[in-house]
This record gives structure tokens, sequence and C-alpha cells, in this order.
């Protein structure tokens, strides 16, 4: 049995929000429209994800009003004195802090492009199921920013059954009935997540993850848009769901995905097919899982504004949707996932 590392991109998203009001105010335009209210204040923007069995990590930039003169990308972060400020995680209570070390991330160009920058910061802290994180952001000239989580407690998640379909074409695809099982203290949100892991040897050995939307007509995944986003980033039906259907019991549900064909990375039949001389494609082997994500409130509410705003950011002239936060004196997220995985009959 493994944890699935679940990762959402929620660095710097109030702060990305100013990096696009940008674009479009630096748009040719036939009328000019005046501006008539107050400028706001920058504020903390602080994000954290919070997962059992990893490090404790946060990005804090500062948020930038849309119609700012000079706009310049570099001002998310470079009114952040990192030598006067930092973060603090206190876990459970404690008055005695875990300080947070300035950690900064390699360039990603993709990242770089499509998110405004922030400052990276971990700690030792390993986080584990049921505890309560409190991070607290301090910035010289900035409102002090904090932001609350409780890791949930993974939900009780069991295959009933799953069987593999394979085409002529060499086409893969998997019908899954599964059975989740619910704590019934509180209200729970979860995700499902459908995993192709590869293993091949060329000289070197690589595994490499690809995660899947699934299709479902079950009524347990109706409580979400049908053209939200999955919340592992794939279009679909919502992985999303609550335990409104079965607060404190369990529930059994059918869902599919589609692999596609079961080929080598970087050796698809073209080169194989054309260039026999060239070297072999490595010994592969594929295995396949599902992991039930067990979401707290905050991330459950935050990627479903998310996925609201980046909706409405294209209608810019009208009224745009609220991006959910639950940082006090600041912007952003601080909340936490915990996953289970289980692997699925090849």
């Amino acid at each position: 049995m493994k944890t699935l590392r679940f990762e959402i991109r929620i660095r710097s998203a109030f702060a990305a929000l100013a990096a696009v009001a940008a674009l479009f105010a630096a748009a040719s335009c036939e009328k000019e429209i005046e501006f008539k209210g107050d400028e706001t204040t920058p504020r903390l923007v602080l994000y954290s994800l919070s997962t059992p069995g990893q490090k404790l990590s946060a990005d804090v930039s500062s948020s930038v009003f849309f119609l700012k003169p000079n706009y310049d990308n570099k001002l998310f972060t470079s009114t952040l004195d990192t030598l006067k400020g930092g973060l603090k995680v206190y876990v459970n209570g404690s008055a005695t802090p875990y300080v947070m070390r300035y950690t900064p991330l390699e360039d990603d160009y993709y990242s770089s492009f499509w998110q405004a920058p922030t400052l990276h910061y971990e700690t030792d802290y390993i986080p584990s199921e049921g505890d309560r994180i409190r991070i607290v952001a301090e910035f010289p000239g900035f409102e002090t920013a904090e932001g609350e989580t409780t890791v949930p407690v993974a939900g009780g998640f069991s295959i009933v059954s799953s069987k593999k379909n394979v085409s002529e074409d060499n086409r893969v695809s998997f019908d899954i009935t599964a059975r989740v099982t619910d704590r019934g203290a509180e209200p729970e949100y979860y995700c499902v997540a459908p995993a192709r892991w590869c293993s091949f040897d060329g000289g070197e050995t690589y595994e490499l993850e690809y995660t899947y939307a699934i299709s479902s007509q079950d009524p347990l995944f109706m409580g979400t848009t049908s053209d939200l986003m999955s919340i592992l980033g794939e279009e679909g039906t919502s992985s999303y769901f609550s335990d409104v259907l079965f607060s404190g019991g369990s529930y059994e549900f059918k869902f599919s995905f589609e692999p596609g064909e079961e080929t080598v990375p970087g050796y698809g039949y073209y080169y194989n097919e054309n260039y026999p001389g060239e070297d072999p494609a490595p010994d592969v082997r594929y295995r396949y899982d599902v992991s039930l994500v067990t979401l707290t409130e905050s991330l459950y509410n935050h990627v479903l504004s998310m996925r609201s705003v980046s909706a409405s950011t294209y209608g810019f002239f009208g009224e745009s949707a609220t991006l959910f936060s639950n940082v006090k004196g600041g912007y952003g997220c601080v909340c936490s996932s915990v996953s289970l995985s289980l692997p699925l009959d090849n």
C-alpha cells in the first residue's frame, strides 16, 4: 500500500489574478474607462497544503492592486524582507513554533509564465493525521496573516471489483466498483484519483505517474458542476464528492477511467517501426491504482472557487467570482489532505 503524493497548484492565486488583470489593462481599447474606486492596500498572500508523510511547506507573496502604475511581476515578492520577516508553524496548540526556512525553488518556465512568483518556505516538521496546524506569516510593512487547518483522517476505502478492458488497438480502460466509509463526526469531502505507474529500464530505471479523469453517472458526483475540473487537473466527471449521501455509513459506487494505449514513454510506434536499428525500446511494466483523497473543507471550497474564478476571468468586465480564503489578515488558503491508494488487478 502506498500513499499518493497529492498536490495542487494553489500558490499565489490571488496575486496571479492581479497579473491577469494587468494583461487586460495593458491591452488596447477603443474606450478608456475611469476607475473611481479606492486602491486596496497590499496584503500577504499565504498558501500551504499539509500532507502526512511530507515536510510542511508554504508559499507567501504580496497582493498587488490590479491597476498598479508601472506594474511589475516582481512586486509580488520584492516588498517582502526575508531577513526581517518569516513564517512560523504552531502544531497542536504548542507555544513553541517551528520556524520555516526560506528555500527558493528552481525556476520553472511554465509556472513562472502563468503564475505570479512567491517565496517558498519549508520546515522539518512532517504532519500526521489529526494534527492541528496554524501558520503565521509576519513581514515588515504588512498586517500579520495566519491560517489554520486540521489534517483529516483518511476515510475508509475498498475496491469491490475492477475490470480491465483492452481493445484491439491496445487501448486500456477500467470499470471500477468501490466502497467508501465515512467517519460521520462532521461533514467530509473526498476525491477519487486513478493513476497509472510506468516502470521501464533503458540503462536506468524510471517510474512515471499519470493521473486520469473519471466518468460516472452515480449521484454521488452530482453535487458539483458537470464541467468542473477534477482535483488533479484533468477534465471529465467531477472527481469531488461529499458525504451527504452516506454520512456516518458506507456507500458503494461505480466509475470508469481510460488510461489509453500502453506504450513506452518517449518510444512511440513511429520511432520503433521506422528506426528498428536504433536503441531498442526498454522493458516496460504498468501498474494501476486508485486513491481516495480526503480533503479539508477549506481545500474543497478553495479549488471549487478557483474553477469559478478561472471561468469568470475571461469575462473581465463582468462580475467576478470570489476566490475562497481562510487566511486572517491576508489572502490565501491553509489546508490539508490525506490519501489512501489501493492497487488494481491488472
